[in-house]
């Protein structure tokens, strides 16, 4: 898709940013064109090599790319090879900002389940202060991100509540990119309090292990997230 700064932006810190879920939207869309509509797609390795940024007054021509990737073992069907990648305009110079490896999804046993914290066990919060303390710390999304509506925390795990309400689906994505980023918000509102404390660093996602893409997103989705600090950063799993 071209774009122009909004609605994508982000402003994380000081810099306009494209998000993590439009890289993650692009990256399903091109497999699922690759492999033919399969019934589901996993995508594996994503890594963000460098955020585009997007200038006030600038115009970006951002694709998605797959090629064969290497066959998989023991007869598994053969990868995509994908990858995003932006130029400033005609006749500018391509950069790299994402890539990953993408096969169909196999017939199997359904995933393990992660429980969302228990009402009488949580800490609530609405979306609206959610988003009013990430402000705080730097974050500040465009309207069609803010799908948070609701959150549970306990411990090391949070349910969120999500709604894309109002907000149209963008042409030439099986997969909205700001209700990508929904989900992966809940990471930031499982950690914000140590932000909060921290009050020098930001975190942001530098790439995915494993997602797997069964079909489209319902209407309000329920997202539960487990993360777990460490001196590099945080990992986290998700379940929609």
């Amino acid at each position: 898709p071209a774009l122009d700064r909004a609605p994508w932006a982000h402003v994380i810190g000081r810099h306009s940013v494209f998000p993590a879920g439009g890289y993650l939207g692009l990256a399903i869309e091109a497999a699922l064109r690759w492999l033919d509509r399969p019934a589901g797609v996993v995508l594996r390795g994503l890594r963000v090599e460098q955020m585009l940024r997007l200038a006030e007054d600038g115009a970006y021509r951002l694709e998605a790319t797959a090629r064969p990737g290497d066959p998989g073992e023991g007869g598994d069907p053969a990868r995509a090879a994908i990858l995003a990648r932006s130029a400033g305009g005609t006749g500018a110079a391509w950069t790299t900002h994402a890539r990953a490896t993408a096969e169909p999804l196999a017939a199997g046993p359904a995933a393990s389940v992660l429980a969302a914290p228990a009402d009488t066990q949580a800490v609530a919060m609405d979306g609206a202060s959610f988003y009013r303390r990430v402000a705080a710390l730097g974050y500040d999304y465009a309207a069609p991100f803010r799908g948070i509506t609701w959150l549970r925390r306990a411990g090391d795990s949070i349910g969120a509540d999500l709604s894309a309400a109002g907000t149209p689906e963008p042409d030439g994505y099986a997969a909205a990119p700001w209700r990508l980023d929904h989900c992966l918000q809940t990471v930031l509102a499982a950690r914000l309090e140590a932000l909060e404390a921290d009050g020098a660093h930001l975190l942001l996602p530098t790439g995915v292990e494993r997602l797997v893409w069964h079909g489209p997103l319902p209407a309000a989705p329920r997202v539960v997230c487990r993360v777990r600090a460490h001196h590099d950063g945080v990992e986290a799993e998700l379940r929609i």
